[in-house]
């Protein structure tokens, strides 16, 4: 199936197919090689595309957090795992909490773990 075929295939299969087909068609046009790495996960990634824009915008800007995301979608869910990575992020700019920059720093770490 060619790439073009693949992405309305996925995208019509999703709540809202013209957003998740804008989205994936970014995603691609700024990460052509991702479809390749990624062909298999494309309906999971139509899905999230479809349902928020800001995961859409977040996951393009930030393409190695959404192959992170991929990886771990087969992956028993593990609540402790995160918080304790969150923990360990956070810690990494800890001394930062009166500076300007500690709110920067948490809204990342929020998105991140969302």
């Amino acid at each position: 199936m060619n790439r073009n075929n693949l992405i309305h295939a996925a995208a019509s299969a999703t709540p809202d197919p013209e957003r998740a087909l804008n989205n994936l068609e970014r995603l691609f046009k700024e990460n052509p090689v991702f479809l390749e790495e990624h062909e298999r996960e494309i309906v999971p990634i139509a899905g999230l595309f479809s349902h928020s824009q800001f995961l859409a915008d977040y996951s393009i800007q930030n393409p190695s957090q959404l192959s992170r995301a991929l990886k771990a979608l087969s992956l028993p869910f593990d609540k402790g795992k995160i918080l304790s990575e969150a923990r360990d992020s956070h810690a990494s700019f800890r001394d930062e909490d009166r500076a300007p920059v500690y709110k920067e720093h948490a809204m990342k770490l929020l998105r991140e773990i969302k």
